[in-house]
């Protein structure tokens, strides 16, 4: 009885273990350039809840979903959408972005 009341604990732990909002800064990789790392090459807000993704754009937010399809794979723990022909992905347990095969590093912010 122990055991199946730590299991639940934990998988209760762990389904909420990533915060459904989020704001990112990303960086291009650090082989592209070497002032690369230190340049943040977006700002992004994104929300697991709505399934939304917004980016900073003059001190406002731009919502994707405007536009776009956003689908939320909880499994992968990817939120994703097309865009002008692009994949776009964002990875929320290694913290990363794709843009087709472009890989941007993030980091969480505030």
């Amino acid at each position: 009885m122990k055991k199946l009341l730590l299991t639940i604990f934990f998988l209760s732990i762990s389904s909420h273990a990533f915060a459904k909002i989020e704001k990112w800064e990303c960086y291009a990789p650090k082989n592209t350039s070497k002032f690369a790392d230190k340049t943040v090459v977006g700002t992004y807000k994104l929300d697991t809840d709505n399934e939304t993704v917004a980016y900073l754009s003059n001190r406002n937010w731009k919502y994707y979903d405007s536009c776009c399809d956003i689908t939320f794979d909880k499994e992968k723990q990817f939120l994703y959408f097309s865009f002008v022909g692009f994949d776009h992905i964002f990875d929320l347990a290694s913290k990363e972005r794709f843009v087709s095969n472009f890989k941007y590093l993030c980091k969480v912010i505030n």
